[in-house]
């Protein structure tokens, strides 16, 4: 072993050395963060989600198609025309859906379409004819009567690809319930604030899905 090897720093001198029977005066700890954070807490509920999309294709869960609302009008008539978005999935909760890749779609209205085709006579009034025209629009689209679709709102249609923007998280808050940290999806209808548990959605539409 060469001489420059060892360490020449000395042993502390009894000057530096600190006292065996002085106590020295404790520093506070800095403020521990939580065990998680919203990345986390995000990513892990989307694992959930495509977990859950995985379980529903195995067990050949139907699928329904996300459509586009675009209004249109037809005379006098304003009523909702519908566009194929090439998108299928599941509602989780009321506003959120699940697609059948794993993704999914905030703010967005699911609902079962099981109406007969209305009649339309001579003296049919405005509300006869739009419920008419928007039958002939979701055909038109593809839903066939008595399927289930997914149609989500004109100033909604940004967010078609909004679980692929790296951003996405900012749409959650995360809340603490029971002591497991949950994202909460705030949404306003017109109706006041309203919050959904995504974790307590998924648990009880997958149950009901899977009835």
């Amino acid at each position: 072993m060469r001489a420059d090897d060892v360490s020449t720093v000395s042993p502390p001198t009894a000057v530096s050395a600190p006292s065996a029977g002085r106590v020295e005066p404790s520093v506070p700890a800095p403020h521990a963060p939580p065990a998680w954070d919203h990345e986390s807490v995000l990513a892990e509920t989307e694992l959930e989600l495509r977990r859950a999309a995985k379980t529903f294709l195995r067990r050949k869960v139907p699928t329904a198609p996300l459509l586009r609302k675009k209004p249109a009008t037809a005379g006098r008539v304003a009523f909702d025309s519908f566009e194929a978005t090439g998108l299928e999935g599941w509602m989780i909760g009321s506003n959120l859906c699940l697609l059948s890749d794993g993704g999914w779609v905030p703010y967005v209205a699911g609902r079962s379409q099981k109406l007969d085709r209305p009649r339309t006579g001579m003296f049919a009034d405005a509300g006869t004819k739009k419920a008419a025209a928007e039958w002939d629009a979701l055909k038109d689209a593809g839903v066939a009567p008595g399927a289930r679709y997914i149609a989500i709102e004109p100033e909604h249609a940004n967010y078609l690809d909004v679980c692929r923007h790296p951003r996405r998280g900012e749409l959650f808050k995360v809340r603490e319930i029971a002591g497991l940290p949950h994202l909460v999806f705030p949404y306003d209808r017109g109706q006041g604030s309203h919050e959904d548990v995504l974790r307590d959605d998924l648990h009880r539409w997958t149950a009901d899905y899977l009835a």
